[in-house]
């Protein structure tokens, strides 16, 4: 399966770059718009580590701006009541919208989230504010969380026919009390 979606993802790619600037394929299109846009954005994740974006809260707010603007989707979060993974994921489908049949597993956030991502160009920035409740009252299941939601958002592209828009989702909060999680000195 990991060939499969690896050669999909190469097909999409010599797909863009083969295709004439001046083409009307619709798909070329749109994933071309789409790329534009990251690259728009991308420039504002220099200096803010490596994912899962743990930064400190005043990192976040120094960096905020650079995301703000009409091409890109900001979305913050206030994630303080969240304390379960069941909560965790009934927050991303209310953020997200997701439809009633909604499952609140990561099985269903993989369905519905494929369908959010190829709905709109413009890149999304989620900042997750408050999940300090979630890592003290469950670090494990905090971390697993925060990581299947990174694998989702960054595999997303490999599985679906469509380049979908980036996605960057932050987590700023006081992470200087959890040893490890992000430095208390970013930058």
């Amino acid at each position: 399966m990991a060939g499969t979606a690896s050669n999909g993802a190469r097909g999409k790619w010599e797909l863009l770059r083969s295709t004439p600037a001046d083409t009307s394929d619709p798909y070329v299109i749109s994933a071309r718009r789409r790329l534009a846009r990251w690259e728009e954005v991308s420039a504002a994740r220099l200096g803010i580590g490596e994912r899962p974006f743990l930064i400190q809260r005043e990192e976040y707010l120094r960096i905020r701006s650079e995301f703000e603007g009409p091409d890109v989707t900001l979305l913050e979060i206030d994630a303080s009541n969240v304390t379960t993974e069941e909560d965790f994921l009934i927050l991303l489908g209310k953020v997200y919208g997701f439809p009633e049949y909604y499952g609140e597993n990561w099985d269903a956030f993989l369905d519905c989230y494929a369908d959010v991502v190829e709905a709109d160009d413009s890149p999304v920035v989620m900042a997750l504010c408050g999940l300090s409740n979630f890592c003290e009252s469950n670090f494990r299941t905090f971390i697993r969380s925060v990581y299947e939601l990174e694998s989702i958002t960054e595999s997303i592209s490999l599985f679906r026919s469509v380049i979908p828009r980036k996605v960057i989702n932050l987590y700023p909060g006081d992470w200087s009390a959890f040893s490890g999680l992000a430095d208390s000195d970013p930058g």
